[in-house]
């Protein structure tokens, strides 16, 4: 299935995944959905917010380390 034919959920479970190394909880499910769906946010937008959250960074920080 293509990124485009994806629910914003299955995309965000598809992004945490892929981005975080892991499924997204209840409160950072909720939060990024209501980015995209109520205030307009697209999942571009959204991916680069993702990319900016101190985990992302985190994460990033400890692979460089390896």
């Amino acid at each position: 299935m293509t990124e485009s034919k994806l629910s914003n959920k299955d995309w965000l479970v598809e992004t945490y995944k892929n981005e975080l190394s892991r499924e997204p909880d209840n409160e950072g499910m909720a939060y990024w959905i209501a980015d995209m769906e109520e205030r307009g946010q697209s999942r571009e937008q959204v991916l680069s917010n993702i990319r900016l959250s101190e985990e992302y960074l985190w994460l990033q920080k400890q692979k460089s380390s390896d």
